[in-house]
């Protein structure tokens, strides 16, 4: 289960990140599935532009590994990156106003 603390803080880095950080990001969460050559491809910049950014935000939680396949530029295997999936919860504590003869949603 995720904390709402987990989720505040995945907000604040999506808050710090940088021009280039958030480009890279834009361009995995629209083209999911791609390798840093066609994420370079895509947003016309150099790979060695792409390729840290790629990993910043590995680390930062915000993207994974969405698994290898034959780079077509390369010709070589490669990753792949997806966004993490947002998750949305309920509300930790049932409002009050509604009925409460409900079960819990857990």
């Amino acid at each position: 289960m995720i904390q709402h603390t987990s989720l505040s803080a995945c907000r604040d880095i999506q808050d710090k990140l940088g021009y280039a950080q958030k480009q890279v990001l834009a361009a995995i969460q629209q083209y999911p599935g791609r390798t840093d050559q066609e994420i370079a491809h895509i947003l016309d910049w150099p790979i060695n532009r792409v390729t840290p950014r790629c990993q910043e935000l590995r680390k930062a939680n915000l993207v994974m590994d969405a698994g290898k396949k034959i780079d077509p530029a390369t010709r070589r295997p490669a990753h792949t990156w997806q966004v993490k999936p947002r998750v949305e919860l309920p509300p930790a504590f049932p409002d009050k106003r509604s009925n409460d003869s409900q079960p819990p949603l857990f």
